[in-house]
């Protein structure tokens, strides 16, 4: 009887992830409503049809393939991969590290757990949304500065990412950065102004900084020399804090939930905040901190496989900011 509920229960889950095409139009019309999506004039809104029944197409083929991630209609679904990559990242490229500082050896006196989940801590700020805007290195520095602080001093501080589009010579605003730490080295050279006192507008704007309304001062950054080692990334991790590291946006597009073991590009993009890891039915994985907003994934997070280099350049660059 059990195992008839449960071949049950995994056909239930099949199929409220296929998209019946038929009703393409249908779905379409729900997805503008849900995300209060505005065309031009018709000729675009039928443009966006057609992508729209495409990615439809593309998950379900995602999810007949995949056995531990789901996928569905999402904020991105009347976007191709080419309008995604523009203006829901905003990552061209690592370059060269440039914190002065680096960390290779793991404490060895002090034993990571088996999983661990910085938000359980309560140093983790809430999930924001980069909306149209490529701007994702922004929110993954801010979040990282917003983590240090609050572990040091045991509240969260939230800063400004509208203050790094706008100041951040050596980045391009809403055209993105070439480098996790240029966020970083602004700050250090400035200091974090408060959210609430730089909102986020989502476009590119002229700086406005004041400098006495800094309230997080960065006083270095520190890149973490893992080698692709994963075992020491979820040492230093559980160590030193959540941090700032560059993946692949493709496989996240369509994303709603489950551990995402899609691994197949060695192109990076987008920058997230790693904050933690875990293991599920013998799947051990990393625990990610988008800027998609919570309606994204997992209430704006998601889960990647560990211990295979999924999407292979993960392990590229990640990078701790140093608080006051």
């Amino acid at each position: 009887m059990f195992v008839i509920c449960l071949l049950f229960v995994n056909f239930l889950l099949v199929e409220s992830n296929y998209y019946d095409l038929a009703e393409a139009e249908s779905y379409f019309n729900e997805f503008i409503i849900a995300h209060n999506k505005q065309y031009v004039n018709e000729r675009e809104k039928f443009t966006r049809f057609l992508i729209f029944s495409e990615n439809l197409k593309e998950i379900n083929r995602k999810n007949a393939e995949s056995t531990h991630a789901v996928y569905g209609i999402t904020q991105f679904s009347d976007l191709t991969n080419e309008e995604f990559l523009k203006y829901a990242t905003g990552l061209n490229g690592v370059g060269v590290p440039k914190c002065s500082a680096s960390i290779s050896e793991v404490n060895s006196s002090i034993i990571a757990p088996d999983s661990f989940d910085w938000r359980t801590e309560k140093v983790v700020s809430p999930v924001k949304d980069q909306k149209t805007c490529g701007s994702c290195w922004a929110f993954a520095a801010t979040g990282a500065v917003e983590s240090q602080y609050a572990i040091k001093h045991k509240t969260i501080q939230e800063v400004s990412e509208q203050q790094l589009i706008d100041c951040d010579q050596r980045s391009s605003g809403c055209d993105g950065t070439n480098s996790l730490e240029n966020p970083l080295l602004y700050f250090m050279e400035n200091g974090a102004m408060a959210e609430k006192d730089y909102p986020y507008e989502s476009k590119d704007n002229k700086c406005r900084f004041e400098k006495e309304k800094v309230k997080v001062t960065v006083k270095g950054c520190t890149n973490l020399k893992v080698d692709k080692d994963e075992e020491k990334l979820k040492n230093l991790l559980h160590q030193n804090g959540p941090t700032m590291i560059a993946v692949d946006a493709i496989p996240l597009k369509h994303h709603r939930g489950g551990i995402l073991k899609d691994c197949k590009s060695n192109t990076v993009n987008h920058a997230v905040l790693l904050v933690g890891y875990g293991s599920e039915n013998g799947i051990p994985y990393w625990i990610l901190k988008n800027s998609w907003g919570r309606y994204w994934g997992e209430d704006g997070f998601i889960r990647i496989q560990r211990g295979n280099n999924c999407l292979n350049s993960m392990l590229v660059a990640p990078v701790l900011p140093i608080v006051d």
